[in-house]
């Protein structure tokens, strides 16, 4: 994947691949139930903790998803992330 997709498509399929495992649904959205750093999540990937936030930072703009008052993140459109995961599949 990290050849192939672009880190935005590597994100998004892991983030759903995660709350595919670990997802709760709340009010707010699909809480993913463990916690993992922007670095973790970047080695996750193969991308720079930097790169990871301004990443989560867009689409947190985008109301795609949102942080918890844990720190966990929660998504708001997970069919926008699933389209987004998807589309690095093609």
């Amino acid at each position: 994947d990290a050849v192939f997709m672009n880190v935005g498509n590597r994100l998004a399929k892991r983030l759903v691949h995660l709350a595919k495992l670990y997802g709760q649904h709340t009010p707010r959205g699909l809480r993913i139930g463990i916690k993992l750093s922007q670095r973790e999540l970047g080695e996750l990937i193969g991308a720079s903790r930097e790169t990871v936030n301004k990443q989560l930072r867009t689409w947190a703009d985008a109301d795609v998803l949102d942080w918890g008052e844990d720190g966990q993140i929660v998504i708001r459109s997970p069919e926008g992330l699933e389209t987004l995961a998807m589309l690095s599949s093609l």
